[in-house]
């Protein structure tokens, strides 16, 4: 601190520089507790901790203390000690404290959070100032607990490349030029044919391994995949019917 410089010791916030954050398995918890009271208000009660940076974090830990609720209001007959954060349900759309919230629920926790239609969205934070406080409102975030995966993830799950069968109208076993069956159903006795067929599902690099694998040459498969590239590009625009009846309709 330079020479000169007040400092009150205050917690200087911004409020759109704040939010709390909630763990999915709380929501959950709010939804099952839903599902056995519905169209009414209710609320758990958890633990908070500022995590610094204008971040509050709840616990995963919670209790439902008895409470008495309507649809429209909820009044706590206990709080237990150590749990300074509240989580409350509000009508579907009413996204907003009501004025009952500030001076019944948030005034009396550190940290109050709204549950609405599924999911967190309004919050408030109470912070001391000398012998009263002030009540800070904010937004609360949901996140889902970390998955942590295998580093070798990409060894365990490979992906297999395939292609749909065909139905053609020659009939026949298609086989490979080597002979054998190709249980597949592609059509690879004929490179231009099947380069023709396969740009449908994958790059033309793509197509050019599958062909090589297949006992062409790696300059058989390039030109039976250039060639079904400028067919393709050469291919007459089928035009929209619907487009053309608009016209019409314009026209007259």
């Amino acid at each position: 601190m330079s020479k000169g410089t007040f400092d009150s010791g205050l917690l200087a916030l911004r409020a759109s520089a704040t939010a709390v954050v909630v763990p999915r398995s709380i929501t959950d918890v709010l939804e099952a507790i839903g599902s056995r009271f519905e169209g009414l208000e209710y609320g758990i009660l958890c633990k908070a901790r500022y995590m610094g940076d204008g971040i509050w974090e709840l616990g995963e830990e919670y209790v439902i203390p008895k409470q008495e609720v309507t649809s429209g209001s909820i009044k706590f007959l206990e709080v237990p000690d150590g749990f300074n954060a509240v989580i409350h349900k509000h009508p579907k759309g009413v996204k907003s404290f009501s004025g009952t919230d500030w001076e019944f629920i948030n005034s009396d926790f550190d940290v109050s959070v709204l549950y609405v239609d599924g999911d967190v969205g309004a919050a408030s934070i109470r912070i001391p100032i000398g012998d009263g406080y002030v009540l800070l409102e904010t937004r609360a975030v949901q996140i889902a607990p970390a998955v942590e995966l295998p580093d070798n993830l990409d060894e365990l799950i490979q992906e297999k490349k395939t292609y749909p069968k065909a139905k053609w109208k020659t009939g026949g076993t298609i086989v490979r030029r080597s002979g054998k069956k190709d249980k597949s159903g592609g059509p690879f006795d004929d490179p231009d044919t099947a380069a023709e067929y396969l740009l449908q599902y994958f790059s033309a690099a793509e197509v050019v391994d599958h062909l090589v694998s297949y006992g062409y040459t790696r300059t058989e498969a390039q030109l039976a995949v250039d060639a079904a590239l400028k067919q393709a590009e050469a291919a007459p625009v089928e035009e929209d019917p619907l487009s053309r009846l608009y016209d019409e309709w314009l026209s007259d």
